[in-house]
């Protein structure tokens, strides 16, 4: 008799093991979000796959923050810091980022169509393959962040510092790139069709193969840019 019942007696012992889990799961969320509403301060917190979406972050700590495939839907992060978050997989479409600071953090494949990140500071910022459809990045400084593949279709990017900035394989098509500067950046690939370039740096550039049908380039500076033929503007 105790041997039939000892499997029992062990799924019973593992059935009250997982309550217990899923009760300090829900009770740790449940201060975190606390703690975001409260104080706004959450450095370092794990929020995989969180429910945020509309919330009123701005000015909040999140830096270090895990915010992998978090839905931050709509949500004000205005002057918020992110500096070495997660949020690769993220959904922040129509999310306001406006004078966060990105700086080292991990947007790969994001979905920020739409978002506002107007004057955000993204050094080192790894955006490989993310979503930036019709986002404004108006003034946002980008130096030396990874753009490969990123879907940047009619995207703003006016006066927005890309120096070193690698955007090879990137979809551009359509974008505002008036007055940028890409000067050494790696636009190798990319596709630039119909793209407003007008007064923006290329000084050093790669655009070895890239796109350029329809693209505006009147008053830009290509002193030194390798063309898509491969040759060096002289």
């Amino acid at each position: 008799m105790m041997l039939r019942n000892e499997p029992a007696l062990y799924e019973t012992g593992l059935q009250i093991h997982n309550v217990q889990q899923h009760h300090n799961h829900l009770t740790s969320s449940g201060n975190i979000h606390h703690r975001l509403l409260s104080n706004r301060q959450c450095t370092h917190c794990d929020l995989r796959g969180a429910n945020l979406r509309g919330m009123k972050l701005a000015g909040a700590n999140l830096a270090g923050a895990n915010l992998r495939g978090a839905n931050l839907r709509g949500a004000d992060l205005a002057g918020a810091n992110l500096q070495g978050a997660d949020l690769g997989s993220a959904y922040l479409t129509g999310a306001n980022l406006g004078n966060a600071n990105l700086q080292g953090a991990d947007l790969g494949k994001a979905d920020l169509r739409g978002a506002y990140l107007g004057n955000a500071k993204l050094p080192e910022a790894y955006l490989e393959d993310a979503y930036l459809k019709n986002a404004d990045l108006v003034g946002a400084k980008l130096w030396r962040a990874n753009l490969e593949g990123a879907h940047l279709e009619g995207a703003k990017l006016g006066r927005t510092q890309l120096g070193h900035a690698d955007l090879s394989g990137a979809d551009l098509r359509g974008a505002d790139l008036k007055r940028a500067n890409l000067s050494n950046a790696d636009l190798k690939g990319a596709d630039l069709r119909r793209a407003h370039l007008w007064g923006a740096r290329l000084q050093g550039a790669n655009l070895e193969d890239a796109h350029l049908r329809g693209a505006d380039f009147e008053g830009a500076h290509i002193k030194g840019a390798i063309l898509p033929d491969g040759h060096i503007h002289p």
